[in-house]
């Protein structure tokens, strides 16, 4: 195990020791065997041609290292010939790190011909391209299998002989298994990300903007940040916490992938059209879309991303690139808290959509004092009800209420303002934000303005052509179970306005649905089943304007999986009635409230006073 030197003043007739370096990078490559390190000297050196390791096989526990010497900065600069760059051959358990690449006529690294297991940390490449034969890629692997990148930058990449066609900034071709960890790709004239022909390939924390365009700023090559097929087969890669923006053509793109590829946590902003996937399930999860268009095939198994959720604005607390807050979430975003469980680490009770995830604001509660209460029933028979006490933490109470029953009543325990809470109660929005809520919660708000009980009730804040819904999924105390019977307060400004209640809720992707759809005149009652949607039922209903209706829905108490509908004005008169049918939902417990103006209505939509009866 060896260590070797070189310099920009040595001689490849030296010993290629600290005081008698090489003078040029080939021959310092040539000279590496496993668990030996090449260590280059500070300076900008100039290679011409091919700079080579050839069958050089290092091993797990002794790779071969080319390497800058203590932090020095170290540039190869391949300007002085027609062709030239980096290239490992055959190699294995190399490690390239710490260096720049700049100005190769082909490639700026390459590695081919089978090399795996090597890892190339913290490189810039720049301004490869020129050469006719090849392809002007920044960092390219070519058949060469289970590698890692990890923090190199690649950019302004460009191959004249194309027009800017083939210069990528990392390409991935035929090359299974390889890793791009936490890298940038930027004005390169073709795309940001390649894997033509790859197949289970990783792009984990990267970044891609401003590809696609040559060095005058005209549009050149495919302009995709992230393309992730093409060929005879292609895809099975996991895409994950990547950002693509103002790319010329597409953000993330299948590129005729046939086999799935999972994509979750990625960020896509102001590239024309953000996410194109088709063909196969490819698995869209927790992404997040602003300002581009999404074109998605039918079989795509997309669901919790922003366009699932109605989440046009996600209110990013920059969208300046130099600031350390670019297209990160500010704390009211509706995106926070809204997305599943893809096994990425997240804060809050649910991930964020997008590639980052905003600190945790949450109040640790973990050492909250315990509190039994004796309860009396009706029939006279004690029993302890267990909670928490309560603290004010200057801001709000940190504790589920306990409550007791004191003969007639529950009674709240520590409640912050001493008001009785009806144990029937489901949701009257007296908490006064949405915060259990996932979906369209920039579409709604807690209002003092009206309430049907209470203090408090939701409102639809927008109207236009879409429906916007909320969705409280796992809250203990927005639950609502198989078997009961629920009443719901509502109030709409128009007839043309429509309003559903949703139950048997598990996600955005699945619950039932019963309510007023002005499209319909009438009741309808639906369902979505693993995100396809259908109506299942509807009836009769003639709505009253300008002042609350009531509406009473059972849910398997007339039958199984029966939902049952009947509309009731302010006095207590009938003015609707519908049942229908729907799919087990039964283990499914969430509630949610949606609403549309998009018929012809005014809006605004309340909901109010949701309880068991």
């Amino acid at each position: 195990m060896t260590d070797y030197f070189l310099a920009t003043d040595g001689d490849d007739a030296n010993s290629g020791s600290i005081d008698a370096p090489f003078g040029t990078l080939d021959h310092l490559m040539g000279a590496l065997s496993a668990g030996d390190t090449g260590y280059v000297r500070g300076g900008t050196h100039y290679p011409t041609g091919f700079a080579d390791g050839s069958a050089q096989q290092g091993t797990a526990t002794a790779p071969i290292r080319l390497t800058a010497y203590d932090g020095e900065d170290v540039v190869f600069d391949f300007s002085g010939d027609t062709y030239g760059a980096l290239r490992l051959w055959d190699c294995a358990y190399w490690e390239l790190s710490d260096f720049t690449v700049r100005d190769s006529p082909s490639y700026g690294v390459y590695c081919f011909g089978g090399t795996h297991d090597c890892t190339l940390e913290n490189l810039v490449v720049d301004g490869s391209g020129g050469d006719p034969e090849t392809s002007g890629a920044g960092i390219y692997f070519y058949q060469a299998p289970d590698n890692l990148v990890r923090n190199c930058v690649s950019r302004n990449n460009y191959d004249p002989s194309s027009g800017g066609g083939n210069a990528d900034g990392f390409v991935g071709e035929s090359a299974g298994g390889t890793v791009f960890e936490d890298c940038v790709a930027y004005g390169n004239s073709d795309d940001g990300f390649d894997l033509w022909r790859g197949e289970n390939e990783v792009i984990r924390g990267c970044v891609a903007y401003d590809n696609g365009y040559d060095p005058d700023g005209n549009e050149a090559g495919d302009g995709n940040g992230f393309k992730l097929g093409g060929g005879a087969t292609s895809g099975g890669h996991r895409i994950e916490r990547c950002v693509s923006y103002r790319n010329a053509a597409r953000g993330f793109h299948y590129n005729e992938a046939d086999i799935p590829i999972e994509m979750v946590n990625c960020t896509a902003w102001q590239n024309p059209t953000n996410f194109w996937f088709a063909e196969v399930e490819h698995v869209l999860r927790n992404n997040l879309s602003a300002e581009g268009g999404e074109t998605l095939g039918t079989v795509v198994d997309d669901a919790y991303n922003s366009w699932n959720l109605g989440i046009t604005s996600p209110s990013f607390a920059s969208t300046d690139p130099t600031s350390p807050d670019f297209l990160r979430l500010s704390t009211d975003s509706p995106a926070i808290d809204v997305g599943t469980d893809v096994g990425l680490s997240y804060n809050g009770e649910a991930p964020d959509l997008g590639a980052y995830e905003t600190e945790s604001t949450a109040t640790d509660t973990t050492t909250a004092a315990a509190l039994n209460v004796a309860t009396r029933a009706d029939d006279g028979t004690i029993a302890f009800q267990s909670g928490a006490l309560m603290a004010h933490d200057g801001a709000g109470w940190v504790a589920p209420t306990p409550r007791y029953y004191d003969g007639t009543e529950f009674v709240a325990v520590g409640s912050d303002d001493g008001t009785t809470t009806d144990p029937a109660l489901v949701e009257g929005f007296e908490s006064g934000d949405l915060s259990a809520y996932q979906g369209d919660r920039s579409a709604f708000a807690v209002t003092t303005d009206r309430a049907a009980a209470g203090d408090h009730s939701l409102v639809g804040t927008t109207g236009g052509s879409e429906w916007k819904s909320v969705l409280a999924v796992g809250d203990a105390d927005r639950s609502l179970a198989y078997g009961t019977t629920v009443r719901v307060r509502v109030f709409l400004t128009d007839s043309a306005d429509s309003a559903i209640v949703r139950f048997g809720v598990a996600g955005s992707s699945n619950w039932i649905g019963a309510g007023y759809n002005a499209n319909e005149n009438g009741i309808q009652i639906s369902e979505a089943v693993a995100g396809s949607w259908s109506q299942v039922g509807g009836g009769s209903l003639t709505p009253v304007t300008g002042e609350w209706m009531e509406w009473e829905i059972a849910w398997g108490v007339g039958g199984d999986d029966l939902v049952e509908v009947t509309c009731y004005d302010a006095a207590g008169t009938q003015i609707g009635a519908g049942s229908a049918t729907a799919s087990d939902h039964r283990s499914d417990e969430g509630i949610g409230f949606e609403y549309t103006a998009q018929y012809g209505g005014t809006g605004p939509v309340y909901f109010d006073d949701l309880r068991v009866v």
